[in-house]
Formats: C-alpha cells, structure tokens, sequence
C-alpha cells in the first residue's frame, strides 16, 4: 500500500473503537468481505451474500440455527423459523425466495452491480451494510 492508501484505511477505521477492534475490523474486511464482493461480481447472477448479525455475532455462532442440538443465542421462534427456511429454500432451490412460511423476508437488491445479498438480524442491531469497493 502506498502511504496515501494507508491513511485513508486508517481514516476509515478510526472510529471503529479500540486499536484491536480497528485491527479486527480491518483483517474481517480484507480477509472476507471484500472478496466476498468481489466474487458476487465474477458470479454475477449465480452468487449470493448473507450477513449473519445476531449479536455478539462470534465465529461459529450460526451452527446453532442449523443444527438443533445446542440451545441458539437469539431464542427467538419466528427468527429461527427464517433463517432455518431461508437456508433450506437455497440449499434445495438456489433460491431464498421461496416461501415456506410468510416469516421469510424478500431477498433484497444490493447496489453493487446486480448482486443480492440476505441480512439476519435483530431489529436491534441491524448491521447490514454495503461496502464501496
């Protein structure tokens, strides 16, 4: 990176909390998200994004939703009853869209080229958000 990239990346990340949480929150970006993005656009029309936000929002969290033999952080019935749908509707369709029950929301645009993306969240802490790249 050339110095002016370096302070900007720094400008951007410099109200994201401690130097750690800076750190976090720049090895998250550069590690996932952004080549997440990056792949929507190779696979334009075939790839989908999903932002799991179910605070604390730790790795591995997830697996709880999918599988039912640990006790989920967010016991909520119509959030488990979603996502569960959702994942299944893509696992067997490719498509999220496909209702098994009202819950499930639309799967939503992303402004980045024609991309699609599904945030699970809490109404508290929706954390979806779009990335310039």
């Amino acid at each position: 990176m050339t110095e002016l990239q370096t302070q900007e990346a720094a400008y951007m990340y410099q109200d994201m909390g401690s130097p750690l949480e800076q750190a976090i929150s720049v090895m998250g970006d550069s590690i996932f998200v952004c080549p997440t993005y990056y792949l929507l656009q190779a696979f334009l029309g075939r790839s989908f994004k999903a932002i799991f936000a179910i605070p604390p929002g730790l790795h591995g969290e997830d697996v709880a939703y999918y599988f039912d033999n640990v006790p989920p952080p967010y016991n909520n019935t119509q959030f488990i009853t979603a996502f569960t749908q959702a994942f299944m509707a893509f696992a067997m369709y490719s498509n999220v869209n496909i209702k098994y029950d009202p819950i499930i929301s639309r799967l939503t645009g992303m402004n980045t080229s024609s991309a699609k993306q599904k945030c699970f969240s809490t109404a508290q802490m929706r954390i979806c958000r779009s990335y310039n790249l």
